[in-house]
């Protein structure tokens, strides 16, 4: 692998520069980031939220449990499990899964199916750009933060008092990529969508101005200061071990 600039060139396409090939250099230099990676799955059939959700769920206990962490610690780790990808029922980012198709995904979310991994390939660089851009996802947008936002709006105070420690469960949720700690990325997002779907028995909403307000970029939101308040109560290797076995 070379890297050049902000690009990560394997050799294969250095060598299809070097000999001048046709290939759309658009699509080379727009690398999707590891959010977009992660949420394509090569197989050719795409997998439900729901079910992905469910296996996560099902590895979090099982590896937390053989770790023989304390059982509310076991319990928080499930919760947020259960919650992590809540902000991948977004609507363009539905669309992008459904390969840019935006009226494919509306039909698929109104029948209640969700995706959580797409079928694009998930070393076709040029399909995830092309379903990203067709489905208007902005740069820097993370689900996971979107996730984070969600279980954050007043709707579903009850949901997040059923944890044990919200601040720790939020931030498993948010970095669950890697990205937020402790600070997440700048997202230009002007036009969010509205939210207002009902996902695993309980109703999403929120608006666009609260979604741009509560973006985890904004120092307003804290995000920095529930990543160190979190770090200190857990010392820095235990949360490290938490965010592994998540």
């Amino acid at each position: 692998f070379a890297i050049i600039g902000s690009r990560r060139l394997s050799t294969d396409m250095i060598l299809k520069e070097t000999h001048g090939t046709t290939e759309d250099r658009t699509e080379l230099e727009e690398t999707p980031d590891e959010d977009d990676a992660s949420s394509f799955v090569g197989s050719g059939s795409p997998v439900l939220l729901g079910d992905h959700t469910d296996g996560v769920v099902e590895h979090a206990q099982q590896y937390a449990r053989l770790a023989e962490l304390p059982p509310t610690l076991i319990e928080d780790l499930e919760w947020a499990a259960c919650w992590h990808d809540v902000g991948k029922v977004d609507p363009r980012f539905q669309a992008m899964l459904h390969a840019g198709d935006e009226i494919e995904a509306l039909l698929a979310m109104k029948s209640g199916r969700f995706l959580g991994k797409s079928g694009i390939p998930a070393n076709d660089r040029a399909a995830q750009n092309r379903a990203r851009r067709l489905a208007g996802v902005p740069k820097g947008f993370r689900h996971e933060a979107l996730s984070v936002i969600l279980l954050r709006q007043p709707e579903q105070a009850e949901l997040l008092a059923q944890v044990n420690d919200p601040d720790l469960a939020l931030l498993l949720i948010g970095t669950h990529h890697g990205v937020g700690r402790p600070t997440h990325p700048v997202c230009v997002d002007e036009d969010p969508p509205e939210i207002d779907i009902e996902w695993r028995g309980r109703p999403w909403r929120a608006s666009a101005e609260s979604r741009k307000r509560d973006q985890l970029f904004r120092l307003e939101n804290d995000w920095p200061g529930l990543f160190a308040r979190v770090s200190g109560r857990y010392g820095i290797w235990k949360l490290a071990w938490c965010e592994a076995l998540f």
